[in-house]
């Protein structure tokens, strides 16, 4: 359940302003009374660095992941080597190889982790953001050097066009140039097999650190998979119709800071209701669904001067185990 939200500029890299995030969170933690020490911080790729990571293991324990481009030569471990395996709250499968590295110049524990049911996604999204990219470029080249009136393309201005047709994620897997002949522009275009080759090696791959050597594999991803659950109510704050923190139709720093607290308090308490509920199949979403259908009716039958009573409309089995076990009966008026 959330009990803290900090709002913070959003024009400004989260790793530049990761510690000072930090020393705020620590600030509260001890101020009710939890010791740091038995804090563990986990946290998105998006904020390592090695000064963040650093201010982090003076305070509390971390649990992170590395980006990519930090362990290429873990991707090549076969999964042969992985030997460990279970199932997770989803059901799919995770096989996990324990490592040990030197990052951020520090000494980790770390974990490869990986997910079949992932690797299987990442492939068909890479299938489909190939086809569009090659897609683009084409139709880029088909409008090269044709004649007619308008502005004649530049160098530049083709090589912007090429850059702006690849996601950033996928730009080093292409080998691209413009070059000018005779007063015509050149593109020259290809998929680089060999960074393929390497960018496939990591589906469904994710390898994960700790300074926690003593946790075991499992708890160690479970931690780090435990951020599902932020990431799970971000995206109802996202919903519109249900705990809308966008769109934000305020100005100033504290009505924003407010609205954002309010949203978070209305997930708290749907989590909270969720907690009381005890049904590990039943989302926020659900909840809020099967709430809205619960009605209530006054009601009066015109016999013997009886007066009109509450009543509650006919409810499915889901609305009504949910009716029962968050005991709203107990609060329709007698």
């Amino acid at each position: 359940m959330p009990f803290q939200t900090i709002t913070y500029p959003a024009n400004v890299p989260d790793v530049t302003l990761f510690s000072d995030l930090i020393d705020g969170i620590c600030k509260r933690i001890e101020e009710i009374g939890i010791p740091l020490k038995e804090i563990t911080i986990v946290f998105n790729r998006g904020r390592n660095s090695t000064d963040n990571i650093e201010h982090v293991l003076d305070k509390m324990h971390v649990v992170g992941a590395l980006p990519s481009s930090m362990c290429k030569d873990l991707f090549h471990v076969p999964l042969s080597d992985f030997e460990e395996e279970w199932e997770n709250e989803k059901k799919n499968i995770i096989k996990a190889h324990r490592v040990n590295g030197n990052w951020y110049g520090k000494g980790f524990t770390g974990v490869i982790k990986y997910t079949e049911i992932t690797s299987r996604k990442q492939m068909h999204e890479w299938e489909i953001k190939k086809s569009d990219i090659l897609e683009k470029i084409e139709e880029i080249g088909s409008k090269l050097n044709r004649k007619g009136k308008g502005r004649k393309m530049t160098a530049k201005g083709l090589m912007n066009r090429v850059v702006d047709a690849i996601p950033k994620q996928y730009r080093g897997l292409f080998d691209y140039n413009v070059v000018e002949k005779e007063g015509a522009l050149q593109l020259n275009f290809s998929l680089n097999d060999d960074k393929e080759k390497e960018f496939l090696l990591g589906m469904g791959k994710t390898v994960v650190f700790t300074d926690k050597e003593n946790l075991a594999t499992k708890e160690i991803v479970d931690m780090y998979d435990s951020r599902n659950m932020i990431e799970e109510d971000i995206k109802w704050l996202k919903d519109k119709l249900l705990i809308p923190v966008k769109p934000v139709y305020v100005r100033k720093d504290v009505k924003i800071r407010a609205h954002v607290f309010l949203c978070v308090m209305g997930l708290l308490l749907h989590n909270y209701l969720l907690h009381l509920i005890d049904d590990q199949e039943l989302t926020i979403q659900k909840l809020a669904e099967n709430l809205e259908k619960i009605r209530m009716g006054l009601v009066y039958n015109g016999k013997g001067g009886e007066n009109a009573e509450f009543v509650v409309e006919e409810m499915n089995k889901e609305t009504a185990e949910i009716f029962t076990k968050l005991q709203l009966g107990e609060y329709i008026p007698g």
